[in-house]
This record gives C-alpha cells, sequence and structure tokens, in this order.
C-alpha cells in the first residue's frame, strides 16, 4: 500500500510542479523550464521512488514503518507552486 500512495503522491507533486514550470513558457522556452523542472523534482522523485521499492521488496512494513528522516523527506517538502 506504501508504494501505490508514495507513487500517487509523487505523480500529483510533479504534475503540479510540471504545470507551474511550463505556465507562461513559449514555445522555444519550453527546454529549458522542461530542464529546470527536471532539475528541481527528479531528486525527491528517485528518492521516493527508491524507498518504496526497498520496502516492497524487503516487505519491511509488516514490522512497522521506519520512522526516519528519509521517509519524513516527502512530507517536509513544499510542492512547487504551492508557495505564497
Amino acid at each position: 500500500m506504501y508504494v501505490e500512495i508514495a507513487g500517487a503522491g509523487c505523480v500529483m507533486m510533479n504534475a503540479l510542479g510540471l504545470a507551474v514550470a511550463v505556465e507562461g513558457a513559449s514555445r522555444s522556452d519550453l527546454p529549458a523550464a522542461l530542464a529546470a523542472w527536471e532539475t528541481r523534482e527528479r531528486p525527491l522523485a528517485d528518492q521516493t521512488q527508491s524507498s518504496a521499492a526497498d520496502l516492497a521488496a524487503t516487505r519491511a512494513l509488516a514490522q512497522g514503518m521506519p520512522w526516519d528522516s528519509d521517509c519524513f523527506q516527502a512530507v517536509r517538502h513544499i510542492p512547487t507552486g504551492t508557495e505564497a
């Protein structure tokens, strides 16, 4: 279940970040906007996917959630486009 929740959360945050990145970009600016989005969002998505895959492969959730700093990285993240 954690894998699905982590995946759904990543998809929503990445979609919002992508929309913000390309909002107002001209056709010629689009490659740079996409590169900036990739640079900004990829590390968190990779870390979340890796953690979810490890939990699924080891079945570690059967022993309880490992509440460590890596676990909370995505929780503490403020999605791009939501800052006031």
